[in-house]
């Protein structure tokens, strides 16, 4: 068993840093909004993470997220995003063999609604919880998806997943315009006609394979110090 796996009773950080922010909004935004191929936008997208990994003085585990890396070839629809498993293993070997202080941590993906309101009616799915029908919650699908490469993922350290939910909006600002925590694992701020949620989610083991955690697991605590100061301790 990887140790790194092991579940961390006393919790985690995920922070992002300014750059990895501006990429996984740029990017997460262009797909949303802009037509492809087909005349399609409310595309999904993905990419890698890559960053570092640091105990802090109260036992819980950093990881402090410095570079996000669009997927290009990552399959998109309106309803999901398959990432390209090559992708993984060339970016996390071309990292590890030129810039061995940046560690590949895991992936980001998307999730696109057209209204506000979408994201608060999810349909519940089979295992779900009472509170899980939110959109920017990681779905069933992207569960087993993390199963199913189980053995890919802890071969290059997969350690986080983080969620970027993007809804429209009817008109700029309003009600909640200022960055917040709604929960500890997840922010939500606008972007003009935009809400955005960031939600993380850290893996373990369980049972000889990996999970993520669970939705509003209070073992975990995003930081994003551009939207929200900084946080730190001395």
């Amino acid at each position: 068993m990887d140790t790194a796996h092991l579940q961390k009773k006393t919790g985690y950080v995920i922070r992002l840093s300014e750059h990895a922010l501006i990429t996984l909004i740029l990017n997460g935004l262009e797909a949303y909004s802009v037509e492809h191929d087909r005349k399609t936008p409310h595309l999904e997208t993905c990419g890698a993470l890559f960053g570092y990994q640091v105990p802090l003085k109260d036992n819980r585990i950093l990881y402090q997220i410095e570079i996000a890396n669009v997927d290009t070839s990552a399959k998109r629809n309106k309803r999901s995003v398959t990432p390209n498993t090559d992708a993984m293993k060339l970016k996390a070997e071309i990292m590890g063999a030129f810039w061995p202080n940046l560690e590949y941590l895991g992936d980001y993906h998307t999730h696109v609604y057209k209204s506000v309101s979408d994201v608060y009616s999810v349909e519940l799915e089979e295992g779900d919880r009472r509170g899980d029908d939110k959109g920017y919650y990681i779905s069933n699908g992207d569960r087993r998806w993390l199963e199913a490469n189980a053995a890919l993922c802890l071969s290059y350290g997969y350690r986080i997943g983080l969620v970027v939910t993007i809804a429209g909006m009817k008109r700029t600002g309003g009600v909640g315009a200022k960055p917040a925590n709604t929960r500890s694992q997840a922010i939500e701020f606008n972007l003009g006609k935009k809400k955005v949620w960031l939600s993380a989610y850290y893996v373990y083991e369980e049972n000889g394979t990996i999970k993520y955690s669970a939705n509003n697991d209070r073992l975990i605590t995003i930081e994003c110090p551009s939207l929200l100061g900084f946080r730190g301790e001395i």
